[in-house]
């Protein structure tokens, strides 16, 4: 994984209580103030993102793409309320009017960081 490394203290944040290696996907929802349905269809996640406990690393490693890039755009818009709000609802221009969550779940991370850090 290339970019800016999550911060610790956001990955201790959304850690599984049950498994701290792991990121919750219920406490990321509630973070972006949707449902595990709903972040499950955007993110693109399989339907084993909705269990509790160990997950594929395949949804692991879109759920840290998702604070990567969340972390990034919270340092952009000096807000982690409005980059939650921005990942899931605005569409970028740059890419075609895609919101940035529908560009992760497509394994675009990486150019969503790059375009953040672009206008940064």
């Amino acid at each position: 994984m290339t970019g800016d490394p999550i911060k610790r203290e956001l990955l201790r944040h959304f850690a599984e209580n049950a498994a701290p290696q792991e990121l919750s996907t219920l406490k990321l929802a509630a973070h972006l103030q949707l449902s595990l349905g709903e972040l499950t269809q955007l993110a693109d996640l399989p339907p084993e993102a909705l269990q509790v406990g160990p997950r594929k690393s395949q949804t692991q490693e879109r759920l840290r793409d998702i604070l990567r890039v969340l972390s990034t755009a919270a340092e952009v818009f000096a807000s982690e309320q409005i980059a939650a709000r921005w990942l899931i609802t605005e569409p970028i221009a740059a890419f075609h009017g895609q919101a940035a969550i529908s560009l992760i779940a497509r394994g675009r991370a990486e150019d969503v960081i790059q375009y953040l850090q672009s206008i940064a």
